[in-house]
């Protein structure tokens, strides 16, 4: 894995946005999914899953609402795909979900905080890489 500029130009500084990227979850494709290496869970929020018509007693409850979903890091083929047990939390929150610890190290993912970007192992074992979702939006834009 190599971060240069070919995969990505580093960002104007001072620049301190966290990175958010989309994923699948499930069937779903969730934007602004917060990819957190100091989170010890995976969290998906209640709203999320009630949007794509989920219900509480969907989930597996112990001392914390549980919920196994297949993820799809990447787009066509390109991709990771591995099930995953995310922590539901039925709160107001700024993103959707939370990458934390135990997808990044399945994923064996390696952060650019200073690129806004994630590379990873995809399936076929070459290497994927998910960009800051909000410098795409910007980078689209700018070319209209």
């Amino acid at each position: 894995m190599k971060f240069d500029a070919t995969i990505s130009q580093p960002l104007q500084q001072p620049y301190t946005d966290q990175l958010a990227v989309t994923i699948t979850i499930g069937q779903m494709k969730v934007r602004q999914v917060l990819v957190d290496i100091g989170s010890t869970a995976d969290l998906i929020t209640m709203d999320r899953l009630k949007k794509k018509k989920f219900e509480e007693k969907h989930l597996l409850t112990i001392d914390k609402s549980l919920i196994s979903f297949g993820v799809c890091v990447g787009e066509n083929g390109s991709c990771k795909t591995m099930s995953i047990r995310f922590t539901v939390v039925d709160t107001n929150f700024s993103y959707n979900a939370i990458m934390g610890l135990p997808l990044i190290n399945k994923l064996k993912a390696i952060i650019s905080p200073y690129q806004l970007l994630l590379q990873f192992e995809q399936d076929d074992g070459k290497v994927g890489i998910l960009k800051e979702i909000k410098r795409q939006l910007v980078n689209a834009l700018s070319t209209h």
